[in-house]
């Protein structure tokens, strides 16, 4: 699939980027990063950049109903949940490892009882399952991948000024603002007003496209400059034709 990004959308994708770097630094994230953590988040964005277009591919151009493209997503969860399982169990089992997942799992229904342990799947389900999958492939179907991963981001801020502390909470705050104010622009709710900036946002090239077809005094019909007057005129006459012929046909 080919997405059009024009100027205001790198300069608000750039915004972002420089603004998210800025709180890891006031953050000191950088400190607790190295090679395999770079390494495995460029995988991750990459990877879910692809996978969430092939999502959109089904869905748009491939006419599948979005819940059935979320359901077969979970039965290939379900089946890469299982083999892992297996494995981990394997490995743990030809180790010797005395708290292998059976282990602890027993430890935990021992600890908290089989109702608690009800009630965290049952909550699971519908937070994940329901306001996690369901509604980002509602976004996938009305709108594109993008907006997932702004979803993502977004739910990131409230996570970030919860886990931190002092001045650096109120950095976070003001730094998140504009993340927020660059966003909207990427969104085209702002637009930029200055250095035709705004020349390609949705709005005004549906305001070009309509002025590529008007309707002048004299009656003539422009398109990209061709007059189709003479090509209207014939089509409204066969129209008016075709209709008193029915007329007849009916009355008599």
């Amino acid at each position: 699939m080919k997405y059009k990004y024009y100027n205001h959308h790198f300069i608000s994708i750039a915004l972002i980027v420089i603004l998210a770097i800025i709180i890891d630094i006031t953050l000191e994230n950088f400190t607790h990063t190295n090679a395999n953590t770079v390494i495995n988040s460029i995988f991750y964005v990459l990877a879910d950049s692809l996978i969430y277009s092939y999502f959109k591919y089904l869905i748009e151009f491939k006419y599948y109903y979005f819940l059935d493209v979320l359901f077969m997503l979970g039965i290939i969860n379900l089946i890469i949940h299982i083999i892992s399982f297996l494995i981990i169990l394997a490995i743990q089992n030809s180790n010797g490892t005395t708290e292998t997942l059976i282990v602890l799992f027993k430890e935990y229904y021992n600890e908290y009882g089989i109702g608690h342990m009800i009630f965290r799947f049952l909550f699971a389900l519908v937070s994940i399952g329901f306001f996690i999958g369901i509604l980002e492939f509602l976004i996938l179907d009305k709108l594109t991948p993008n907006y997932v991963i702004i979803g993502f981001e977004l739910g990131k801020i409230p996570t970030t000024l919860i886990t931190t502390e002092g001045i650096y909470r109120w950095i976070v705050l003001v730094i998140s603002i504009f993340q927020i104010i660059s966003l909207l622009f990427y969104l085209e709710i702002f637009e930029y007003n200055f250095c035709s900036l705004n020349k390609n946002t949705k709005r005004n090239i549906s305001e070009r496209e309509k002025s590529e077809f008007m309707l002048d005094n004299d009656d003539e019909i422009i398109f990209k400059g061709y007059d189709l007057s003479e090509f209207v005129k014939n089509e409204e006459k066969e129209m008016r034709e075709m209709s008193l012929k029915n007329d007849e046909d009916l009355n008599s």
